[in-house]
C-alpha cells in the first residue's frame, strides 16, 4: 500500500530530528544546545475514507491526506479529481462507469 495521496500528491519526506539540552537564555541559562541529530521519515497524514459524490450518489473508498479531505469537502469529489488527474467523471453515464473512471484516476495519480 503506497503512502501517496492521490489527490494532493503528498508523499513521505525525509528530514532530521534534533535533540537539545540546556536551559533557555530567557530562563536564566546559557542557552539550548543541539546534542544530537537523527535522520527520520515524515509520513503524510493518510486516512481511509468513504467519499460520497452527492450529484451522482457514488460512494468511493480512498486513502486520503487530511488536506485532500478538506479539499473534497470544499469543492467536491469530481472537481478534486479533475484538478488532480485531469479526468472528468461527468462523462460516464452510470454509477458503474463512474466508479471505474474514479478508480483509474486514483491509480494513475499514485504512480
Amino acid at each position: 500500500m503506497s503512502k501517496v495521496c492521490p489527490i494532493s500528491k503528498k508523499k513521505p519526506r525525509f528530514g532530521r530530528k534534533y535533540t537539545t539540552s540546556g536551559i533557555a537564555k530567557k530562563k536564566g541559562g546559557i542557552g539550548v544546545k543541539i546534542t544530537g541529530r537523527t535522520n527520520t521519515k515524515f509520513n503524510p497524514n493518510l486516512k481511509k475514507k468513504v467519499i460520497t459524490d452527492y450529484e451522482t450518489g457514488l460512494k468511493v473508498r480512498i486513502r486520503l491526506s487530511a488536506s485532500a479531505q478538506r479539499t473534497i469537502d470544499k469543492i467536491g469529489l469530481a472537481a478534486a479529481l479533475r484538478k488532480a488527474t485531469g479526468v472528468n467523471i461527468r462523462k460516464a453515464n452510470n454509477k458503474i462507469a463512474i466508479k471505474s473512471v474514479v478508480r483509474k484516476a486514483i491509480r494513475a495519480a499514485k504512480v
